[in-house]
C-alpha cells in the first residue's frame, strides 16, 4: 500500500508540475496547485494558499478549496494568524498533529475558533524571501498527517514558489512593455498636441467593440472570439496603429488650414500690392493726360471721377476675391464643391512695376484651396497616407511573441476599405483581418467626434454614426461590426 500510495503521490506531483509549467499568473497558478492537492493529500479537508501583496507587503488570500458540499462554507478561509506568522517568522514549515494540544500555539483562539485538529503549513520560500503559503487542514481527525506528508507539501511549495516567481517576473516585463508602448503613444502624439489622446481613444473604442463582437449572438459574428491573447494583442494594434505618423513632416502632420500661414500671408500681400498697382497705373494715365494737355479741364475732372469709380469697384472686387481666399482655405470635414468665382482668380492679374501682367493667384495655392476635403494638398495627403507604411515598417522591427505576433498586420490594414478603396494596399474584405475591420470603425468615429480638431468642431454622436452608416452603404466598413458598435453603444464617452 505504500508503494502504491508513493507511485499515486508522484503522478500527482508530476500534473502539479505540468500545471505550473503552462500557467503565467499567479493566483491561477495557485488555483491549479489546488486542483490536485486533494488527489495528493486524501486526508485533507481544506486548503488555502496566501500570496504576498505587492503593494500591501501583506500576505492575502488568492485561492481556497473545501470538501464541503454546502457552498456557503466556502464563502470564507478558515485562517489562523498564528499558524501564518510563525511560518513567516521562521520561514519553516509546519506540521501539526493535534493542533488542540500543540504547545507551539498556546491554545491561540483562533486555532480554537476554527475548530482545526490538524494541519500543515509551508512557505513558498525562494532565496530567503517568503513569497506566500501553502495550508491544508483538517477538522476531525487529529492524526490526518505525517512527517512525509509535510515532505511532500514542501516540495510541491518549491515547485510553487519558482512559478510565482516566474509569474511576477513576466507579469512585471508585461507591465514595463505596455507602459513602454503607452510613453510611445504619447511621446509620437506629443508631435500634433491637437490630436492627442486619439490612439487611446481608438484602443478603447477598438476593444469595447471587439468584446461586444465576442459576446454577440448574431449569426455573422458568432464565430468571431477575442480571448485575453488576442484582446491585448488588439488592444497593442490600436495603440500603436498611428505610430508611423514620426516619420512624417510635422509642418504637414500639424497642417490646420489648406494653405500655411506663409503662403496665406504672401497672398494677402499680393492683393494689397494689386490694390496699389491698380492705383498706380490708374493716376499714372491722369497725370499723362494732364501734361498732354489732350483734355480740357472739365474732360480731366470727369475722367478723374471715371477712374476712381473704377477703382472702387476694383477693389472690391479684390476684397470679395480674398474673402473668397479666407473662407475656401477654411478645410471641411466632408467633401464640397469647389466654388466657381475660385476658378476666376487663376486668370486674373495685375499689372507690375513695368507693365507685365502678374497672377494674384499661383497654381500651386489654387491646387491647395481646390481641394475638397481637409486641409492636404493631393501631395501632402500622400504623405500623410505614408503614415501606415512607416508604421508597418517600425512595428514589423520589434520580435512580437506568438500571441502578438499580428500586431503590424493588424495595424497595417486600419485604413483598408472594404471594396479596395482605402490604403495602402488596396486590400479587398477578405483580405482585411477582422480586428483592422473593427478598428477602423473606431478609428473613423473618434475623427469625426474630436472635438480637439484645429479645422472642424467635433461631430455629435448622432451625425458621427449615420456618416459610418453612409460608409456601409459606400461599402467601405462592416455592417455587422458597425450594427454591433451602434447596439453595444461602444461609442459612449470616453472620461
Amino acid at each position: 500500500p505504500s508503494l502504491v500510495k508513493a507511485m499515486r503521490r508522484l503522478q500527482e506531483m508530476t500534473k502539479v508540475s505540468v500545471a505550473l509549467g503552462s500557467v503565467d499568473d499567479r493566483e491561477q497558478l495557485m488555483r491549479k496547485v489546488l486542483d490536485y492537492i486533494f488527489d495528493i493529500f486524501p486526508s485533507a479537508e481544506g486548503a488555502f494558499v496566501l500570496l504576498k501583496d505587492r503593494e500591501k507587503d501583506d500576505l492575502v488570500p488568492v485561492a481556497h478549496r473545501t470538501l464541503s458540499k454546502d457552498p456557503s462554507e466556502n464563502d470564507e478561509i478558515a485562517i489562523s494568524r498564528t499558524v501564518v506568522n510563525q511560518v513567516v517568522t521562521n520561514r519553516q514549515a509546519i506540521l501539526s498533529v493535534d493542533t488542540q494540544g500543540d504547545k507551539r500555539f498556546g491554545a491561540q483562539e483562533s486555532i480554537l475558533d476554527l475548530s482545526l485538529r490538524s494541519l500543515m503549513c509551508a512557505p513558498l520560500l525562494l532565496g530567503g524571501e517568503v513569497l506566500g503559503l501553502l495550508q491544508i487542514h483538517n477538522t476531525t481527525d487529529p492524526q490526518a498527517f505525517d512527517q512525509s506528508d509535510l515532505e511532500v507539501l514542501t516540495g510541491v511549495c518549491a515547485q510553487a514558489a519558482i512559478a510565482v516567481r516566474n509569474a511576477q517576473l513576466y507579469s512585471e516585463i508585461e507591465e514595463l512593455f505596455d507602459s513602454f508602448i503607452r510613453a510611445s503613444v504619447q511621446a509620437i502624439e506629443a508631435r500634433d498636441p491637437v490630436t492627442a489622446g486619439h490612439s487611446f481613444r481608438v484602443a478603447e473604442y477598438t476593444e469595447r467593440l471587439a468584446a461586444a463582437v465576442d459576446r454577440s449572438g448574431e449569426s455573422a459574428l458568432r464565430k468571431i472570439e477575442f480571448g485575453a491573447d488576442a484582446m491585448r494583442e488588439l488592444r497593442y494594434a490600436a495603440l500603436l496603429h498611428d505610430f508611423g505618423k514620426v516619420g512624417v513632416r510635422e509642418h504637414v502632420l500639424t497642417k490646420p488650414k489648406k494653405l500655411y500661414p506663409h503662403q496665406l500671408q504672401m497672398i494677402k500681400q499680393r492683393f494689397n500690392y494689386a490694390r496699389a498697382s491698380f492705383e498706380r497705373r490708374a493716376y499714372r494715365k491722369l497725370i499723362q493726360h494732364h501734361e498732354q494737355g489732350s483734355l480740357s479741364d472739365k474732360e480731366l475732372v470727369e475722367l478723374r471721377l471715371a477712374t476712381e469709380e473704377a477703382l472702387v469697384t476694383e477693389r472690391d472686387r479684390l476684397d470679395r476675391y480674398l474673402q473668397l481666399v479666407l473662407k475656401t482655405n477654411e478645410p471641411s470635414v466632408s467633401r464640397r464643391e469647389v466654388p466657381t468665382e475660385l476658378s476666376e482668380l487663376l486668370s486674373y492679374s495685375f499689372p507690375g512695376e513695368n507693365g507685365e501682367e502678374i497672377a494674384i493667384l499661383e497654381d500651386f495655392e489654387f491646387s491647395a484651396l481646390a481641394a475638397a476635403q481637409g486641409s492636404l494638398s493631393p501631395d501632402e495627403r500622400l504623405q500623410i497616407e505614408s503614415h501606415v507604411s512607416h508604421t508597418y515598417a517600425f512595428l514589423s522591427l520589434i520580435p512580437w511573441s506568438g500571441a502578438l505576433k499580428s500586431v503590424p498586420e493588424i495595424a497595417y490594414a486600419h485604413h483598408e476599405k472594404l471594396n479596395g478603396s482605402g490604403y495602402p494596399r488596396g486590400l479587398t474584405s477578405e483580405e482585411i483581418p477582422v480586428q483592422s475591420k473593427i478598428m477602423t470603425i473606431a478609428d473613423i468615429y473618434d475623427a469625426l467626434t474630436a472635438g480637439d480638431r484645429p479645422y472642424k468642431r467635433g461631430l455629435p454622436e448622432e451625425e458621427a454614426l449615420d456618416i459610418l452608416h453612409q460608409e456601409v452603404s459606400m461599402g467601405k466598413i462592416d455592417k455587422d461590426l458597425v450594427g454591433a458598435f451602434v447596439q453595444s453603444k461602444s461609442y459612449t464617452v470616453i472620461s
